[in-house]
């Protein structure tokens, strides 16, 4: 019984890395520029850009609905990722 368990267990972890792999490259495919929700990595790369560019300055009002509408959806990510994990 315990040896089934433990195929069990690595054809789990097995596919969830096949899941994660494949996510990667679809992400990639659509040339999302937004970071990924739990690389941590990746969510301080894009803040630090964001707030060391001189973009932040002399934005238009549309620049800012923009930047506005896309760290929407960089937090949207977040929250829907760690909802997964509740």
């Amino acid at each position: 019984m315990e040896r089934w368990y433990i195929n069990v267990e690595k054809s789990s972890a097995s596919y969830e890395k096949k899941m994660k792999e494949k996510e990667d490259w679809q992400k990639y495919l659509s040339c999302n520029p937004r970071p990924d929700a739990f690389q941590e990595a990746e969510l301080t790369t894009y803040l630090t850009t964001y707030n060391e560019t001189n973009r932040i300055k002399n934005l238009s009002i549309q620049d800012v609905i923009e930047d506005f509408q896309f760290t929407e959806g960089v937090s949207y990510n977040l929250f829907y990722e760690l909802k997964k994990y509740q």
